[in-house]
């Protein structure tokens, strides 16, 4: 027959119609003792040793088996079920009566036990412990049984698990967050009976080498109370993302399908969406590029982009980030994510440190998502690996999207706007981007180097705000991202984000977001996936503009500016959202309706002679007429003129001037004229005509 593993020191058996041959013996812990269960269906799913025998573990403390023991004897069960001892067996394996006759008599003496050793793990750091988590759920899984019987076993079976931890790392992780007084701060809130919420803040991290997964550095607690051994706020908790999911969430899924470049532009300025959904704008912003956008943390632009992906496409999309804990509408039709608020960061139920890193690991990874490890085998007590972790390898983005979106994602610590400068490492390309939740509850920074990828939460266990905590001031998840970052980074070279062979540039203007014309003046350039740049600017119109009506300008208005305007930019022209833009794109259509006639100023031509005086206002368009003086001045001279230097005048209008003429001398006889005519003012008229025609208009 069948024996069990012999790694005890006492045993008995328990008969009836069928038998359970039970074990006890060396492994204890505290007053609980291994019982061990065979069962003929499960050896398809067990491994056995050379007996060809393997068993299924579970802890129950001492008394509770006395008595169902003695229960079991007594007839009044009929085996150890379910119900009775959680996951026993539910078959059970027939010995001889000899077998049963000396295992009862052992224990009709008394069952004796002897106490074994145990460890607190008191040693272990976050990611250890993360790493052992991780294995028993692994197994429990693969076995079909509780995680309690898998810890069990585990911890109890002599494996080895090989953690995927990175000492010098985690070390430096463990210094900066054991010591970060600068980062603590009491809480202040309280419940309804006046008990704080809080003690202090916390915050938890997660490091990843983002080529092949493995989780190298993780902290899941703040300060020099926290232990491994308790919550693990960097695998346990969630928390709302805040802006931090924007990139992932809108900017990622809307690359992939075509829907935008970094060059689209939108109009930040206020919006409404369906329902009535109005997000609050970043003031001082008009039209702006996703490039822009993404820099400064721009809310509006990211709801229209995730309103153009549609929130059920873009919670498909996050999933393949691994993002598990996003609720569809199908799963909850009355409280899920399906929503355009997700975009900045309102999810149903938060998401992890360790998913957020796992995620933005996939851009840093140029899109290629694998699924985040805390180990890398584990062997039995023979040197036998006996499993691996299930790591999904999946292409999420394009290479040229992914590296699109790292360069977008440099805005937030080197942009012209960026809402993390601090977070910049000497030698080394950083992408990242921060979150902030509502009500100031969470802080978020989640970012990567060609190196490292890596997410930091900083908040209070319960939401509590930050500011009456004095927790205010910059992000302090990005210093903490940035403290912990740079010292890994220390003795690293430096490294540049290295650019896919299909990516192209080009000169884009800032209004449109298209091909810059001679047009445009403000212009930026853009990288693009070949394929993608989008066609020439068409999006100015340059007009003269009257300063003094605001309309179009005509031939005679005096005072103009030339003016460029803006037409609607492409993603503005829809149905999808209401912009309230102030007027920005409406171009002028009118002409000027006061200035019809050309506007003149006057000049001065007294002193002039009459027929300079007469070309200077002839060209400006005014009807000039001539007088004559008697006058000591020479012939000819202008001695005045009837509108003052500097009159505004319209083209067409009447102007006097009055001219010179030289005194005739008494006592001298004039000389005739030649012919019979007489010569006045220039214009040859009849001596015979009336003196009202000695003027003339010219």
């Amino acid at each position: 027959m069948r024996k069990f593993l012999s790694e005890v020191k006492k045993s008995f058996l328990i008969h009836n119609t069928e038998s359970l041959f039970v074990q006890y013996g060396d492994r204890f812990v505290g007053d609980r003792f291994v019982c061990v269960y065979m069962s003929d269906e499960k050896f398809e799913r067990c491994h056995y040793d050379h007996n060809n025998i393997l068993v299924i573990e579970y802890y129950i403390c001492e008394s509770q088996f006395k008595s169902l023991y003695r229960k079991f004897l007594d007839n009044e069960i009929e085996c150890f079920n379910y119900e009775d001892i959680k996951n026993g067996c539910n078959k059970f394996y027939l010995i001889s009566e000899e077998e049963y006759n000396t295992a009862k008599a052992e224990v009709d003496e008394g069952l004796h036990f002897e106490k074994g050793s145990t460890s607190t793990n008191s040693s272990m750091s976050y990611l250890a412990r993360a790493a052992l988590n991780q294995v028993i759920n692994q197994f429990a899984e693969k076995n079909d049984v509780s995680t309690d019987i898998a810890q069990t076993m585990i911890e109890g079976g002599g494996y080895k698990i090989y953690t995927t931890q990175d000492s010098t790392i985690q070390s430096e992780m463990e210094d900066i967050y054991r010591n970060s007084d600068e980062h603590i701060f009491v809480g202040v809130a309280t419940d309804k009976e006046g008990n704080k919420l809080n003690d202090h803040t916390q915050s938890a991290m997660v490091v990843i080498d983002h080529k092949t997964g493995r989780v190298v550095g993780c902290m899941g607690g703040l300060g020099d109370d926290v232990d491994a051994n308790g919550q693990n706020r960097a695998t346990q908790s969630t928390r709302q993302p805040g802006s931090a999911i924007k990139p992932l969430a809108a900017i990622a899924p809307a690359l992939e399908s075509g829907i935008i470049t970094a060059a689209t532009v939108y109009d930040e300025s206020r919006t409404t969406f369906s329902g009535g959904y109005t997000p609050n704008p970043h003031r001082g912003y008009s039209l702006v590029t996703v490039r822009q956008g993404i820099g400064f943390s721009a809310n509006t632009m990211s709801v229209k982009i995730m309103a153009e992906v549609g929130p059920s496409n873009s919670i498909a999309f996050l999933k393949k980030f691994g993002i598990s804990t996003l609720v569809t509408a199908s799963e909850n039709s009355e409280k899920n994510d399906e929503n355009l608020s997700l975009v900045l960061g309102g999810a149903t139920n938060g998401i992890t440190p360790l998913e957020m890193a796992g995620a933005y690991a996939t851009i840093a990874n140029d899109g290629v998502y694998i699924t985040p490890t805390f180990y890398t085998r584990v062997e039995d007590k023979d040197g036998n690996t006996v499993m691996e972790p299930t790591q999904e390898t999946r292409r999420v983005l394009s290479e040229g999207n992914a590296y699109i979106l790292k360069s977008i994602l440099t805005g937030p610590i080197i942009g012209n706007d960026p809402t993390a400068p601090y977070c910049k490492i000497s030698g080394q390309d950083v992408g990242g981007k921060t979150g902030t939740t509502t009500n100031n509850y969470d802080r978020w920074f989640c970012g990567f180097t060609n190196y490292y990828t890596a997410a930091t939460w900083y908040g209070f266990d319960q939401p509590e705000n930050l500011y009456p905590a004095k927790a205010n001031g910059t992000n302090r998840a990005a210093r903490l991202w940035v403290a912990v970052m740079k010292k890994v980074h220390s003795d690293l070279p430096s490294s540049k984000f290295e650019k896919p062979s299909n990516i192209v540039t080009a000169k884009i203007c800032k209004a449109s977001g298209k091909v810059a014309t001679d047009a445009c003046t403000d212009t930026y350039t853009e990288y693009f996936v070949k394929g993608t740049i989008p066609g020439y600017c068409e999006g100015h119109e340059k007009l003269t503009i009257c300063k003094e009506t605001g309309k179009i300008a005509t031939e005679f208005c005096p005072e103009t500016e030339e003016k460029t305007y803006a037409k609607k930019p492409e993603k503005e022209d829809t149905n999808l959202w209401k912009t309230s833009d102030n007027g920005q794109y409406d171009i002028p259509t009118e002409t000027c309706d006061v200035h019809t006639k050309k506007q003149i100023k006057i000049p001065s031509v007294v002193g002039k002679t009459k027929e300079n005086a007469l070309k200077t206002l002839k060209d400006l368009g005014l009807t000039v007429t001539v007088e004559t003086k008697e006058s000591e001045k020479a012939d000819g001279t202008v001695l005045a003129q009837s509108k003052a230097e500097g009159t505004t005048a319209t083209a067409g209008d009447s102007i006097t001037i009055t001219v010179s003429k030289k005194k005739k001398d008494d006592t001298q006889t004039p000389t005739p004229p030649k012919g019979n005519n007489e010569a006045v003012n220039d214009v040859v008229v009849d001596p015979d005509a009336p003196a009202a025609n000695n003027e003339v208009k010219e």
